[in-house]
């Protein structure tokens, strides 16, 4: 799974144990939204934004991959959903010894969630 991919990313509904842990109706998987996280940033260097997060499923990718991502939803009940579901879905099908969950934070234009590591002052 770590190759470049081509012109189309196969992809399959999302599974049972995925819409679990997200209960959110427009649930992606999670093998193929970390496909999409590695061909946006395939040289692992830069921030996954995710504008509409909704449960999280972008943000729980790129931290399953090790990679900083940052997420705004302005919907409390998405927002909530997101916080719970984030680091359960980034440890899900992921080996031990991978990167911690994100830390969700507000943002100052409605709720926002974050999983950028480190300071960025």
């Amino acid at each position: 799974m770590n190759k470049p991919f081509g012109d189309v990313i196969r992809s399959a509904p999302t599974r049972k144990e995925e819409r679990a842990l997200a209960p959110h109706p427009n649930l992606k998987p999670q093998r193929f939204l970390r496909q999409l996280v590695r061909g946006v940033l395939p040289l692992g260097k830069g921030i996954v934004l995710d504008p509409f997060c909704g449960s999280g499923s972008t943000l729980a990718a790129a931290e399953a991959v090790g990679y900083a991502s940052v997420g705004v939803e302005k919907e409390e009940r998405y927002f909530a959903m997101a916080r719970e579901a984030i680091p359960r879905l980034a440890r899900h099908g992921k080996a031990k010894g991978s990167p911690s969950s994100p830390t969700l934070v507000p943002q100052s234009l409605g709720l926002g969630c974050s999983s950028v590591e480190g300071s960025h002052e």
